[in-house]
């Protein structure tokens, strides 16, 4: 919600089902044509598959720029990152530095 607030541009959002089986593909067909400023992508963590998702991701890697002039913004945790750096290595070269979240706990 503050990314929205603080982002000069309009950011799409698009959730992961648990079924999905590519990331780009899954794209393709949620935008069609469209071109958004930014697309923000959540669910990973919710992919059954991920290893296989992340594999694929790896391998159509240069689809994405070709396909999509926007920034891809993936919400992932510290789990799919350490996949993202094995399993799609030449994908997360692209990636700029995460950018982390902690989550204040509070005890009543």
């Amino acid at each position: 919600q503050q990314l929205r607030q603080q982002c000069p541009v309009p950011v799409h959002e698009l959730s992961l089902q648990s079924t999905e089986k590519t990331l780009y593909t899954f794209i393709k067909t949620q935008l069609g044509q469209a071109q958004p400023q930014a697309l923000m992508i959540l669910g990973l963590d919710s992919v059954r598959a991920l290893d296989d998702v992340l594999t694929a991701t790896n391998q159509v890697r240069d689809e994405f720029r070709k396909s999509f002039s926007f920034p891809l913004i993936l919400w992932v945790n510290d789990a799919i990152v350490q996949k993202l750096s094995r399993l799609a290595p030449d994908f997360n070269s692209w990636a700029g530095v995460p950018i982390r979240f902690a989550i204040a706990t509070c005890l009543m």
